[in-house]
């Protein structure tokens, strides 16, 4: 198992954006990704009724190159992904709490 700050300092050591663009880069890039991983998923559905084909790795690749975006992301903006994790937990056992998952809005 990956470790989360090894997985950081890893992403650090290949990342050869300017530090001038980097945010930009990683939101374009996250976005970029994410469109591709939908449009391979939308096949899915078209060519393979629904049914997950045998290009699975093929998923967990791009879902990996969503990730490595979404951590530079949180990375440029002070943010450790442990940190991002411990937040959402905290966020969503406070709606779990306070019978609030369903709905709408960050802060319900």
């Amino acid at each position: 198992m990956i470790d989360l700050e090894e997985y950081h300092k890893f992403n650090e050591a290949v990342d050869k954006y300017p530090d001038s663009i980097k945010p930009v880069i990683y939101i374009l890039g996250l976005m970029a990704e994410l469109g591709e991983f939908c449009n391979m998923y939308k096949k899915v559905f078209r060519d393979h009724g629904g049914q997950l084909d045998k290009r699975q790795k093929a998923y967990g690749l791009e879902l990996g190159d969503i990730e490595w975006y979404f951590e530079r992301l949180a990375a440029s903006m002070g943010f450790s992904l442990e940190e991002i994790i411990t937040m959402n937990m905290e966020k969503l056992q406070s709606r779990k709490d306070r019978n609030k998952i369903h709905g709408e809005g960050d802060f319900r």
